[in-house]
C-alpha cells in the first residue's frame, strides 16, 4: 500500500513521450467498432488546477456517471473541485462539454465518482463489464496523456491508446488484490482513464507510473465496483496517545459514500490477530470475523459515518472488518483490514478491501421494462438480435424494439389489421391477405421499399425467415390436395418473386409426411409451428397438442427443400446458429442424429452466440416460475445452473395461433448484452442485463460469440470471422476437422478457397483453448452449392 501512495506522486512529471515496443504478450488489434465505443466512453476531465481522464460507467435516468482518480478532482488545498468540466469525444471536432460534480469518493483507493446531469443529445455506451486480472493479459490504457499539451490548433486533445500487458498482481497478506502492475508507461493525464483488454472489458483504472521505467499501476476493477455499489469504506485512524504501553484506545472514523441511499446500516468488527488468523487467505464472499464493535443506521442518500474507539494491544496486530446492510436487507462484509500496531503510531487513511457480491438479487432489480399498449401476439428477432419486431393484439401496426438502445424506436403502420409478417436481417416482409400483396420494409429507414403480388394459388398461411438473412423466406400456402401442388415456396425477399426450383424433395417417409400430413390445411392454418435458423438455410416444423407432434427438418439445397421426418414428439423445434436442432430434452443434427441429451428441459438457442438456455419442463406450470440454466454449445455441464430470472410458462400454447411460444417470450441475445423476457400477461417487455448475469453466476467462461455462414459455392472464397469470449484470455484456435485447404488464422479468420471438385457437404470443427487450458469445440455443417454429392 505504501508503494502505490509514493508512485502516485510522480504522475505530475512522468517519462518523456517516446515510442514503446509492444511486448510479445500485447493484445491484438481491437475491432474498429469496439475501439470507437471505448474512446467514446472515455472523457477528458478538467478542474481549476489540472486535468485528467475518466470514463462513463452508467447512463441510466438521463444521467451519466463517470469514474476517475481522486487526485484528478482534488485541489492543492485538499478540497474537492466544484468546477469540473467533462468533455466527450475530445479532439474529434464533435466535442461536447458538460459540468459534473463529485457524488462519491474513495481517497484510499484514489477513486472518485462524478455525475453529469445534463446529457441531452449524448449517446454513450458505458464501460461496465470487467475482466479477471491475470499475468500476461494484454491491455490498452485509454486517456489524455499530458492533457492539453498534446492539443493542436487550440483544440482539445484526442484520446490516446497505450498498449501493454499485466506483469504482476500485488496482493495483501490476506489475499486481496491491492494493485495491478503493468509493463506500460502511463503519462500525466492518463490518470483516471480506463484500462481494457482487447474485447473492451475493464481491467481497472490507470493510476500511477514509476518515473523512468516501463512500470505502471492499475486500480483493480473490483475496487471500482465497490465504489459504485456504495461499499468503499474510508477508515481514518487517530494517533496513539503519548506513553501508551500494553493497551491503548485510539479514535477512528468510518465513512462510506452513499449517493443512492443503498446502504442502510454500517457495522464495525474488531479483530486482534493471532497466527491462526494470519495463516490463510480469504476469498469472497467474506464471512464476519472478530467481535461486532459498533453499528450505525442511516436513511436516505448521503455519506454514512461511524465513529468509534478501538483498543490497540501490544504484541498483536489489529484488524477491522466493515459490514454493510443494503436497502434490500442483504448483509455483506469486506475483507479484514489491517490498521497497524503500537510500533506504527500515525494518523492515516486505510484502504478497504473489495466486498462480496450479493448472490441473489431480486429479479425486479435486474431488468429494464417497457410497458405495452396491448398484449403481444408475436415477437420476432431481426438483424441478428439487434431488433425485435413486436405485434400487439388488434393493431394494424408493428413496433420495432431496438435491444441495444433498450427502447421502441419506431411503430410501422400497415394498411390492414389482418396481416402476416416475418423479419430477417434488416428487412421486414409483410403479406396483406385482403389485397394479396407482399410489402417489404427496411428496418433501418422504416420505409416501404417494394410491393409485389404473389402469383401462385392458394391462401398464404405462414411466413418464415432467418433472423440474420434478408434474402430468403419460406411461404406456406393452403393448396388443393392434389399432386403437383407444393404448399412450400421459397421466396426471394428482395425481388418478391419465387426462387427457381422450389420443389420439396426427400426420402419416402418425409415425402409421404408432407403430402399426406402437410401442415397447411385451411382448417388448421397455424396448427404447425415453423421456425428457421438465423441464416435461413434450415426450417423446422412440429404440431403442438397432438401425439406425436412430429419432427420435420427441411434443408435448403440448390434452391429446393430436402426434408427429414421422424414420427415422434420433440417439443418446439428451434435451430441454432450452428445448424443444430434444439428441442425438448435434446439437440440433434439436421439428419436427426442425436447430439445432446438433457431430459425434462426445453432448450432455447441464443441469437448470435454458441450458447443456449435450458428451461425445466417438469415444473413449467408452477406459479412461482422456473429459472433457466445457461449452457455453452459443446459442453455438457451448465455454465450457470440457475440464472436469476423467474419465468412463468406453460410448455406450449394450445396451438400456434394462440398465445406465444416460449421462444417468443424468452430471447437470449448475448451480442446485445440482453435477455428479453415477456411475462405471462404479454403486456410488458423486460430486458435483463446479460453481462451482469454472467458476472454474478458465471465469472469464468469461454464461448463462441459469432455465427458461421453455413453455405458457400464452388469457385468462391469462404470467409468467417470467428469471435471467442473468454475471461482468461489468451485464446488459441485450432482447426480439427474441415475440407482440405481450409485454415483458421490466429485472429480467428476461417478461410477456404472452394475448389470446383469440392464435396456438397462438409463438417467443420474448430477448438478454442484459453490461457488456463479450458477448451470448447465449435462445430458446424457447411453446404457447398455446386459441389459433388
Amino acid at each position: 500500500m505504501v508503494l502505490l501512495g509514493v508512485v502516485s506522486l510522480w504522475l505530475s512529471v512522468g517519462p518523456s513521450c517516446r515510442k514503446q515496443e509492444a511486448p510479445a504478450s500485447s493484445p491484438g488489434s481491437m475491432e474498429a467498432g469496439l475501439l470507437e465505443r471505448v474512446k467514446d466512453a472515455t472523457v477528458l476531465i478538467r478542474s481549476e488546477e489540472s486535468s485528467g481522464s475518466g470514463f462513463v460507467v452508467s447512463t441510466g435516468q438521463g444521467r451519466h456517471r463517470v469514474v476517475t482518480n481522486h487526485h484528478v478532482v482534488e485541489l492543492k488545498d485538499g478540497r474537492l473541485s466544484t468546477s469540473l468540466q467533462v468533455t466527450y469525444r475530445s479532439g474529434t471536432g464533435r466535442e461536447v462539454t458538460r459540468q459534473a460534480r463529485v457524488i462519491a469518493k474513495d481517497r484510499g483507493n484514489d477513486l472518485a465518482l462524478l455525475e453529469v446531469a445534463d446529457t441531452a443529445g449524448l449517446e454513450v455506451e458505458p464501460l461496465d463489464e470487467g475482466v479477471a486480472a491475470r499475468e500476461t493479459l494484454g491491455l490498452y490504457a485509454v486517456g489524455f496523456p499530458f492533457g492539453e499539451m498534446l492539443s493542436f490548433d487550440e483544440q482539445l486533445p484526442a484520446a490516446t491508446l497505450t498498449r501493454g500487458s499485466v506483469s504482476s498482481l500485488r496482493r495483501s497478506r490476506l489475499g486481496a488484490l491491492e494493485t495491478i502492475q503493468v509493463d506500460s508507461a502511463f503519462n500525466p493525464g492518463n490518470s483516471g482513464g480506463p484500462v481494457v483488454d482487447v474485447e473492451g472489458r475493464l481491467l481497472g483504472v490507470a493510476v500511477a507510473t514509476v518515473r523512468g521505467t516501463n512500470i505502471s499501476f492499475v486500480i483493480p476493477w473490483e475496487r471500482v465496483e465497490a465504489l459504485l455499489e456504495s461499499r468503499a469504506a474510508e477508515v481514518q485512524v487517530g494517533a496513539l496517545p503519548e506513553g501508551c504501553e500494553d493497551a491503548c484506545d485510539v479514535p477512528m472514523t468510518l465513512e462510506v459514500s452513499n449517493p443512492d441511499g443503498v446502504v442502510k446500516e454500517l457495522e464495525l468488527r474488531v479483530i486482534h490477530a493471532d497466527e491462526a488468523f494470519l495463516s490463510f487467505a480469504r476469498t469472497p464472499p467474506y464471512a464476519p470475523e472478530g467481535e461486532s464493535h459498533k453499528r450505525v443506521s442511516h436513511q436516505g442518500a448521503g455519506r454514512v459515518k461511524l465513529a468509534a474507539t478501538v483498543t490497540f494491544r501490544s504484541g498483536s496486530e489489529t484488524y477491522v472488518q466493515v459490514g454493510y446492510v443494503t436497502e434490500k436487507g442483504s448483509r455483506t462484509y469486506d475483507l479484514p483490514l489491517r490498521l497497524g500496531t503500537l510500533r506504527e503510531p500515525s494518523a492515516r487513511t486505510a484502504r478497504a478491501a473489495p466486498v462480496a457480491k450479493e448472490q441473489a438479487l431480486p429479479p425486479e432489480a435486474a431488468f429494464e421494462k417497457l410497458d405495452l399498449e396491448r398484449p403481444l401476439v408475436d415477437a420476432q428477432v431481426a438483424d441478428g438480435g439487434r431488433l425485435v419486431v413486436l405485434r400487439m393484439e388488434g393493431l394494424a401496426s408493428v413496433s420495432i424494439l431496438d435491444v441495444k438502445a433498450r427502447r421502441i424506436v419506431h411503430t410501422l403502420e400497415l394498411p390492414e389489421p389482418q396481416f402476416l409478417f416475418a423479419a430477417g436481417g434488416t428487412s421486414l416482409l409483410v403479406y396483406l391477405p385482403t389485397l394479396k400483396l407482399f410489402h417489404r420494409y427496411s428496418l433501418t429507414t422504416f420505409e416501404r421499399e417494394k410491393i409485389g403480388r404473389f402469383m401462385l394459388g392458394g391462401p398464404v398461411l405462414h411466413l418464415v425467415m432467418g433472423n440474420a438473412n434478408a434474402e430468403r423466406a419460406l411461404v406456406i400456402r393452403d393448396v388443393p390436395d392434389t399432386r403437383g401442388n407444393d404448399p412450400l415456396t421459397l421466396l426471394d425477399v428482395q425481388k418478391l418473386e419465387p426462387v427457381t426450383a422450389p420443389r420439396a424433395v426427400g426420402t419416402a417417409p418425409p415425402q409421404w409426411a408432407l403430402e399426406k400430413q402437410r401442415p397447411v390445411d385451411s382448417s388448421k392454418a397455424f396448427s404447425y409451428a415453423w421456425r428457421a435458423n438465423p441464416q435461413g438455410t434450415v426450417f423446422t416444423a412440429m404440431r403442438p397438442g397432438v401425439s406425436p407432434e412430429g419432427i420435420y427438418v427441411g434443408r435448403v439445397v440448390e434452391n429446393r427443400l430436402e426434408f427429414q421426418y421422424r414420427h415422434e414428439s420433440g417439443g418446439l423445434l428451434l435451430v441454432g446458429g450452428d445448424g443444430a436442432i434444439y428441442g425438448r430434452g435434446r439437440t440433434f443434427a439436421q439428419d436427426l442424429t442425436p447430439l445432446t441429451q438433457l431430459p425434462n428441459t426445453q432448450l432455447l438457442p441464443a441469437v448470435g452466440a454458441m450458447l443456449y438456455l435450458g428451461l425445466p419442463t417438469s415444473t413449467a406450470s408452477s406459479k412461482g416460475g422456473v429459472r433457466p440454466a445457461l449452457y455453452v454449445v459443446g459442453k455438457d455441464a451448465p455454465l450457470a445452473a440457475r440464472l436469476p430470472i423467474d419465468f412463468e410458462w406453460t410448455e406450449q400454447p394450445a396451438s400456434a395461433s394462440t398465445g406465444l411460444f416460449v421462444d417468443r417470450r424468452m430471447m437470449l441475445l448475448p451480442a446485445m448484452g440482453a435477455v428479453v423476457v415477456v411475462p405471462p400477461d404479454r403486456k410488458q417487455v423486460r430486458l435483463f442485463d446479460f453481462p451482469a448475469l454472467l458476472r454474478s453466476e458465471a465469472p469464468e467462461y469461454l464461448y463462441v460469440r459469432s455465427v458461421p455462414p453455413l453455405e458457400t459455392a464452388v469457385g468462391t472464397r469462404y470467409a468467417y470471422q470467428l469471435e471467442v469470449r473468454s475471461t482468461a484470455g489468451g485464446v488459441k484456435l485450432a482447426l480439427e476437422a474441415g475440407p482440405e485447404g481450409m485454415s483458421v488464422s490466429p485472429e480467428g479468420i476461417v478461410g477456404w478457397s472452394v475448389p470446383r471438385n469440392a464435396r456438397a457437404a462438409e463438417r467443420v470443427v474448430i477448438r478454442a483453448t484459453d490461457r488456463l487450458g479450458s477448451s470448447v469445440l465449435h462445430a458446424f455443417p457447411l453446404t457447398v452449392r455446386g459441389g459433388t454429392p
